[in-house]
């Protein structure tokens, strides 16, 4: 018996219902009185009369909207649609914001935005934050049904980092979006403003990254639908899909009577990097059709009662501090894929998407024949280790991965502790990376392989942020980039530059050629390292060092150690060779080893001695004006 429990419900794709306007609001304005007819663009209308004090109605009908209009401050203002209002979206993409300010609400209800957009490379986003612990913004039949066609930045429903009231979300349907379906949470951190998002009776269908995304205190979802059958690439080509994620350290977090189907990654997690929220889940419903576990709660305190599992993928229940009546296989109720099967209902008659997508992803169905190679990850300890590898056929999950893991259509960001992660594969390896090379054992198809030897790319770059605010860097270099171990959903990557942000969280990305330009906006909270030496960002742009010395052991059987030292300054040429582990500078002295490699560093000055323990060709070039 699937449980209904109390607020508004409706059909998927919502119709109108009879609701009272929560803003306390001064005006009623009836545009339908200021001129707007059906089909006419109503930009300006909005403009001119959705402002602090006003409830807007909108007559029934369809209305031409570019994406303005909307977004702003208010102090108790209302959109409100009287019966089934559309705006049929004309630009390319959006990006909307609205406070809700000085202990005032606002609301939108009635009201379904048609049209897939184009966000591509472009933040988009509606960004709703109660910025008065006092004020509440309520989404009551706001809708968002077809996505961005992807790859795209775009997200649906947007709650930040200074939100200190409540967001409430009722009777909203959001799909198909490439950057979460509802992002919300940040503001449970130390750094945020306290708010609370309640989500209730709403529907969400194939949203890439998290459908949904919580962590604040008292944030609450009940009586909802999440289904991940085919989710739009992330704009760097990236997908997960996971269903229901609890992302930031709030505590007492509810979530009631939600159900789940996932053929995409994992349908409910708790990550390690949630930093320990708490709360409880009863009466959660999951299908889950993957290799990452169905309900995980790595970090913090829940407790939950009633949880069922079904599906052709993993159905383990894990983590919880206590779970009662949990059920898995065929004796598990399935969950419900929509709200009206959720409230017992069989009117379904204002859901179109169901039967046609419209996010702009061509469907498929679930494909279980085994690939042909199989590439197993082995950790050798229990600290955290992240790795990135590429294929260039298609990946799927074989067994034991991380619930946190990514797998995108060609390649996987994975973490591991212990243990190990396997994965079934078509067509051959292109790279493996990872930031913890030593502590791992790669296999293919049974054979132990030396995972350094794929990686295209001779140099690593890690921006790594210290403090619990946004960061943004850029860098660009002479040859090409790729993601290597971990990077923010955020990120820009172009083929030779990148726009990021980090937090408290390490980007890290490989290239070939040199650094050409390095910005870091906090460069107190932000260290930077390449090749696995710490560098100063204001020194980029500057002029290099003008000296380069190359010590070349590729032709010579053997290892050989070697030390030098210069009268000025020393650092590592990126273009020749990493910085490995037994390579160091100190001040204006080098040591180093090599095997059968090259090693090169930039230098001013004058070489004041050099030591060969073994056979190596030392080059000495001038590469830049003194």
């Amino acid at each position: 018996m699937k449980m209904a429990f109390g607020g508004l419900v409706g059909s998927q794709l919502l119709t109108s219902q009879a609701v009272e306007t929560v803003a306390a609001t001064s005006n009623t304005i009836d545009l339908g009185d200021r001129g707007l007819s059906n089909g006419d663009l109503i930009d300006e209308y909005l403009a001119d009369h959705l402002q602090s004090g006003n409830e807007v109605r909108v007559p029934a009908g369809e209305y031409e909207w570019r994406g303005d209009g909307i977004g702003g401050s208010y102090n108790n203002a209302a959109l409100v649609g009287d019966g089934d209002v559309t705006f049929n979206f004309s630009g390319e993409y959006w990006n909307t914001s609205i406070f809700a300010v000085d202990g005032g609400d606002f609301a939108i209800q009635n009201v379904t935005i048609r049209g897939a957009i184009e966000s591509g490379d472009n933040k988009s986003r509606f960004r709703f934050d109660a910025r008065d612990s006092a004020s509440t913004i309520t989404l009551d039949n706001f809708n968002l049904p077809d996505g961005d066609v992807g790859p795209g930045r775009a997200i649906g429903i947007y709650v930040g980092l200074e939100h200190a009231g409540t967001v409430h979300v009722n009777n909203c349907h959001v799909e198909g979006f490439p950057n979460n379906g509802l992002y919300a949470g940040a503001y449970g951190k130390s750094s945020g403003g306290g708010g609370r998002v309640l989500v209730e009776n709403s529907f969400f269908k194939n949203n890439n990254i998290d459908a949904v995304r919580l962590g604040g205190d008292g944030d609450t979802i009940r009586n909802c639908v999440i289904v991940q059958e085919t989710v739009p690439a992330y704009h760097n080509g990236a997908k997960s899909g996971r269903g229901l994620r609890i992302r930031y350290p709030g505590d007492d977090i509810t979530v009631e009577n939600v159900h789940i189907t996932c053929n995409t990654s994992s349908p409910f997690l708790v990550p390690d990097r949630a930093e320990g929220p708490s709360g409880e889940v009863n009466n959660l419903y999951i299908e889950n059709n993957t290799g990452t576990t169905a309900a995980y709660v790595e970090s913090g305190s829940f407790t939950g009662d009633t949880i069922h599992v079904t599906g052709s993928g993993n159905t383990n229940v894990t983590g919880f501090d206590s779970a009662s009546n949990v059920v898995s296989g065929s004796d598990a109720e399935s969950p419900a894929t929509s709200l009206s099967e959720l409230n017992g209902s069989t009117d379904e008659t204002s859901v179109d998407s169901d039967s046609e997508d419209t996010s702009g992803n061509e469907s498929s169905e679930d494909d279980t024949s085994s690939l042909e190679h199989t590439i197993t990850v082995d950790g050798s300890t229990s600290t955290e280790k992240q790795y990135y590898f590429e294929v260039s056929g298609e990946v799927r999950a074989d067994s034991g991965i991380n619930p946190d893991d990514t797998i995108n259509q060609g390649s996987v960001d994975g973490t591991m502790y212990g243990g190990s992660d396997s994965y079934q594969f078509s067509g051959e390896l292109i790279d493996f990376a990872s930031d913890a090379l030593d502590d791992m054992t790669v296999y293919v198809d049974g054979s132990r392989i030396d995972p350094s030897a794929s990686s295209s790319y001779p140099n690593e770059i890690t921006i790594e942020g210290s403090g619990d605010y946004e960061k943004t860097y850029s860098f660009a270099v002479s040859g090409e980039i790729k993601p290597g171990s971990s990077i923010n959903p955020d990120d820009s990557v172009s083929e030779s530059s990148v726009d990021g942000v980090v937090w408290f969280s390490a980007d890290r990305y490989e290239f070939s050629g040199d650094i050409t330009e390095l910005e870091v906006d906090s460069q107190d909270e932000v260290t930077v390292t390449i090749n696995g030496t710490e560098v100063d960002p204001a020194e980029f742009g500057q002029e290099p060092l003008p000296k380069r010395i190359v010590i070349d052991g590729t032709n010579i059987d053997g290892d050989a150690a070697y030390s030098f030292e210069v009268s000025e300054t020393v650092e590592k040429s990126t273009d020749v060779g990493a910085l490995e582990s037994d390579d160091t500078i100190s001040g204006t002295t080098v040591t180093g080893t090599l095997g059968n490699d090259i090693d090169g560093y930039r230098f001013a000055g004058e070489v004041q001695s050099i030591t060969v323990e073994g056979a190596a060709l030392f080059t000495i070039e001038q590469t830049t004006s003194s």
